[in-house]
This record gives structure tokens, C-alpha cells and sequence, in this order.
């Protein structure tokens, strides 16, 4: 009689990122002032005020508040 070892592997979680690595991310509950100037992407979802200059994608979260001057892909 022969016995088989069943090897498991844990998958990783998988994310729905359909838009692709966010380079930048302000955090729900988080309050920021100023500039924000990057090359790669941003997710808003906390409170900001300011300029903003992407050259990725932004995406702004359904609860975050934004007061800014933005240029963004």
C-alpha cells in the first residue's frame, strides 16, 4: 500500500488593482495640506488641500474631500 502526500500551496490574495500599481496613496482618516507632485499615481481617500500634479492616473475616493488645483492624467 502506497501512500500519497497531497503538497498545498497557499495562493496569494489576489486584489482587484484593475488600474495598475497606485505609486501614492493618502489613507482614509488622513488630512494633508500642500503640494503633491509625482510621476507616478495617486489614490485619494482622505482630505486634502492644495495643487496636485500626477502624471499617472488619480483616482479619488468615494469619502475624501479635495480642495486643490489638479492637473492629472
Amino acid at each position: 500500500m502506497k501512500l500519497k502526500k497531497k503538497m498545498f500551496k497557499r495562493k496569494r490574495e489576489k486584489t482587484d488593482n484593475s488600474l495598475g500599481k497606485m505609486n501614492t496613496i493618502i489613507g482614509k482618516g488622513t488630512v494633508c495640506e500642500g503640494i503633491i507632485n509625482t510621476a507616478g499615481s495617486l489614490r485619494l481617500d482622505g482630505d486634502f488641500k492644495g495643487e496636485i500634479k500626477v502624471e499617472g492616473d488619480l483616482i479619488v475616493g468615494e469619502n475624501a474631500a479635495v480642495d486643490a488645483v489638479i492637473e492629472a492624467n
